[in-house]
């Protein structure tokens, strides 16, 4: 008897398992942004087991469309019994900034000869918000605009991101309500006319590029904000997450844990010295090679 007991306590915690891990396995459907856990959809999924993309029904679009698989770490994997329909819940006030706080990333800016300051952000989540001063910003990257201080999200699971809406926002023509997947080129309005870009511009790298298209400025004074998720481009190429039209060749940066690396190479130097390895990018420093010239600024 004390074997069937040890059997069954072993099961109810492999099915607990499975479903916690289905719960957290979502379908975002690729047309319109529309989420649903692979549980709620009747399914189960272990570990990453299977496709990436399923085709599957979306009741929004009301057809069979391509479907991808993203994690959502932080999902409910609460007791409820599967539903037809997902429904994502607005962030509550805990997981906001409140006016109270600094800006919640720090980051690093690149003050790039003829091209202009870039800042790099690693931080899974970041908020997007409207101010007139760096000094009084509640959000990682504010815009000289009316918007709230807090008025969307973006969100990085895994491969793939997402945008929650705080104040009115749109992708394409379409309203956000809630929590919409972002596709690898994705057209944001916020407000009136705050008009954002996200990019993925290279199938090397899920870092991902953030730019202003309506006129709007930063209040940091940046040209755009690199999302960085593991390594990405500085060059001539249309592949770079960084343009730099009048360089010689791609520049490569990494990271290695918390910290951000330069590829090594013949040309380059780190502050007149030699760089033939990689070097762990400092407050201060300055790449130079051919034609190109970087200064590293690493906010505190």
């Amino acid at each position: 008897m004390k074997l069937v007991e040890q059997v069954k306590s072993w099961w109810k915690g492999f099915c607990n398992s499975v479903r916690q891990e289905s719960q957290r396995w979502h379908i975002v459907c690729t047309k319109c942004g529309k989420k649903k856990s692979v549980w709620e959809s009747g399914g189960v999924r272990w570990k990453a087991a299977g496709n990436s993309h399923k085709l599957v029904y979306c009741s929004n679009c009301q057809k069979m469309v391509w479907a991808k698989m993203v994690y959502l770490p932080e999902s409910s994997v609460g007791n409820a019994s599967p539903t037809l329909e997902t429904t994502v819940e607005e962030p509550n006030a805990a997981s906001s900034p409140d006016e109270s706080q600094s800006p919640a990333t720090s980051g690093i800016r690149l003050w790039i000869d003829g091209v202009g300051c870039w800042r790099l952000l690693t931080a899974d989540t970041i908020h997007i918000g409207g101010g007139v001063n760096a000094e009084s910003a509640v959000a990682d990257i504010v815009v000289q605009a009316p918007l709230s201080r807090s008025h969307a999200l973006i969100e990085r699971f895994g491969e793939d991101y997402s945008l929650t809406a705080k104040g009115s926002a749109k992708i394409g023509n379409e309203p956000v309500n809630g929590q919409v997947h972002l596709a690898a080129c994705s057209e944001i309005l916020l407000g009136d006319d705050v008009e954002l870009r996200l990019e993925v511009p290279n199938q090397l790298s899920r870092s991902a590029r953030l730019t202003c298209t309506s006129g709007h400025r930063f209040v940091d004074s940046s040209d755009g904000t690199i999302l960085v998720k593991d390594h990405l481009f500085l060059g001539p190429s249309a592949g770079a997450h960084i343009h730099c039209p009048t360089w010689p060749a791609q520049l490569v940066l990494f990271l290695r844990g918390r910290e951000l690396y330069c590829q090594g190479g013949d040309t380059l130097r780190i502050n007149s010295e030699a760089m033939n390895a990689a070097h762990a990018l400092q407050h201060g420093d300055v790449i130079s090679g051919q034609d190109l010239r970087i200064r590293v600024e690493i906010e505190s």
